[in-house]
């Protein structure tokens, strides 16, 4: 019988969540570049999504840039909704 060596299943990974942690970056935008293909990542399951530590240290590499439309924009901000019938700084009461 042939062995095989599994060192991929050693290599250390991790959550969506750490990753976003180790970036600085939400899980949401973890996730779209999972979902993208810009950052591999293994599906465990229905709800276990893991990454390779040697991906994001691949995604920092500084000789692969990000593309523009990852970079933030005014317009990616969210600004917050605003209730009705609250006096907005600037009114008086």
């Amino acid at each position: 019988m042939a062995t095989t060596s599994h060192q991929g299943l050693r290599e250390p990974c991790l959550t969506v969540a750490e990753v976003a942690d180790l970036l600085h970056v939400t899980e949401g935008f973890v996730r779209r570049l999972i979902a993208t293909g810009e950052l591999p990542a293994v599906r465990l399951g229905t709800r276990l999504v893991r990454v390779r530590a040697a991906e994001v240290e691949a995604l920092l590499d500084p000789g692969v840039a990000l593309p523009a439309s990852h970079l933030p924009t005014a317009e990616a901000v969210p600004l917050g909704r605003r209730r009705r019938g609250r006096a907005r700084p600037d009114q008086s009461i």
